[in-house]
């Protein structure tokens, strides 16, 4: 669960600066399109780093109030024939038996079908959307900022992908102490935040308070 594929490969590239352009060795992040299905019914397609398909089903199906728990499903597996590009590029959600999940919930968030593994709300058709879905959140647990600044430093020392090619995010989840319990790493923010939910989900990790951070441009 969660086996994490090469993110990167080195590519010849032509590198422009004061001088003439000239070809070196550079470290390029992977992106390729991941289907997602329900019951062999395709409700979503994204770009993606490789890896950790089923974190980042599972975080989907949660955050688009698919699913509560993973015990909504039976199984999520690679499908297609072993060996060919569609086959790791394309996942199958089999509900729990006798559970039917609610498919449409994915029209109002409008994220269904191709969803955009970019920042903040895109994806969604408006904000207003976007807030019919989600409630003003109450009991937020304070966070003392020190744990944030050191959250932000931390995942930095997760980031092996980032650190070779300068070209994908990562999000982690902490304790409200700081404790770090999961971080990922994606070419697209979304699917960062994505594969760390789902890894929670997997591992049945979600500490009270938690703290989600993200990285950013800057």
């Amino acid at each position: 669960m969660g086996e994490r594929e090469k993110q990167w490969e080195r590519r010849s590239i032509l590198k422009r600066g004061e001088t003439d352009p000239n070809a070196v060795d550079d470290a390029v992040a992977i992106e390729e399109p991941l289907e997602i299905r329900i019951a062999g019914e395709t409700v979503a397609v994204t770009m993606r780093s490789p890896g950790q398909d089923d974190w980042l089903t599972a975080g989907f199906l949660l955050s688009e109030g698919i699913i509560s728990t993973l015990g909504d499903v039976s199984r999520i597996y690679h499908c297609g024939r072993p060996g060919t590009e569609t086959f790791r590029n394309t996942i199958d959600v089999i509900p729990s038996p006798g559970l039917a999940l609610d498919l449409p919930d994915l029209t109002p968030s409008k994220r269904g079908t191709l969803t955009s593994s970019a920042c903040g709300v895109c994806g969604r058709q408006s904000i207003d959307d976007l807030l019919e879905r989600c409630e003003p959140f109450e009991g937020v647990t304070p966070i003392d900022s020190r744990v944030v600044t050191q959250a932000l430093s931390t995942i930095q020392e997760h980031q092996p992908t980032f650190e070779a090619t300068g070209g994908v995010h990562a999000a982690a989840i902490f304790t409200d102490t700081g404790a770090l319990v999961a971080c990922s790493e994606d070419i697209g923010r979304h699917n960062a935040v994505d594969k760390v939910v789902g890894s929670s989900l997997y591992e049945e990790d979600w500490p009270e308070g938690a703290l989600l951070a993200v990285s950013g441009r800057a």
